[in-house]
């Protein structure tokens, strides 16, 4: 099965990981459009970058901490496309720092993205994606949602919220279902995680190769494999709903 005639929405599309599934969605036959807080020609020459440019898939720039961004942005896809069948939320913020050095400002945005952003989005796009009939909302949400460490608290605090909000929002209906991905390190984001000395830019390498090696896959998680994971829940896993589907290659956290 393909995804011929559906309409695929992804938040953080300038993300490693938004790019990488809206290249999957296209290349399975789906119009894409994807939210962008920034860069907006950026986000969109990725997208005429991608299979089936005459599906016209289109960047928009939307802030998802406005609710109101959000519902206009739904209209758009709406007025655009005509539908929504699927949502990834893949956009995240993330301070990694000590306790007892975050600030307010970094609790508020942190908060105000991973799990307001979140919520609104989906709250935003539910409509259309009840309409659909066959309608799948995707959270990218961490590891750290479930195996939350001190350097990445409120990160943990608001991914894990949205795991609690996929399984709430199973109640809406038979129409939508909610699943959400956590997935361990990405090594296309190795600078920000615990341990990193303010003077270095990424993870000491000798940190990366000790969590690969208590990884009993031995490698790290990749946006392909989240990928993987979107395209099997839109195409074939169709009795999966409103559970966490932990990515790290079996349970390997150092």
């Amino acid at each position: 099965m393909t995804l011929n005639n559906k309409v695929v929405v992804i938040t953080g599309g300038n993300g490693y990981v938004g790019r990488t599934v809206a290249r999957r969605m296209a290349e399975q036959g789906a119009r894409v459009f994807v939210l962008v807080r920034r860069k907006l020609e950026e986000a969109q020459a990725m997208l005429d970058s991608l299979p089936n440019t005459q599906l016209q898939h289109q960047a928009l720039l939307v802030d998802i901490k406005h609710s109101e961004l959000l519902e206009q942005a739904s209209q758009t896809v709406k007025q655009q496309a005509g539908r929504c069948d699927i949502l990834i939320n893949a956009a995240g913020v993330a301070f990694h720092r000590p306790i007892m050095e975050l600030t307010e400002k970094q609790f508020d945005e942190s908060i105000a993205v991973n799990l307001k952003g979140t919520w609104f989005a989906t709250t935003a796009f539910y409509p259309l994606l009840k309409e659909s009939g066959d309608g799948l909302v995707v959270n990218i949400t961490s590891l750290a949602s479930v195996k939350p460490r001190a350097p990445n608290l409120i990160y943990a605090i608001g991914k894990s919220g949205v795991n609690m909000m996929t399984q709430v929002f199973t109640s809406l209906g038979p129409e939508v279902r909610f699943v959400a991905i956590a997935p361990s390190m990405l090594p296309e984001l190795t600078s920000g995680y615990p341990y990193v000395e303010k003077e270095q830019k990424h993870l000491d390498p000798q940190h990366i190769q000790d969590y690969i090696n208590n990884t009993p896959i031995q490698r790290l998680c990749t946006a392909d494999d989240i990928a993987d994971v979107v395209e099997s829940l839109a195409t074939k896993i169709k009795f999966y709903n409103g559970r966490v589907m932990v990515l790290d290659g079996g349970g390997g956290v150092v």
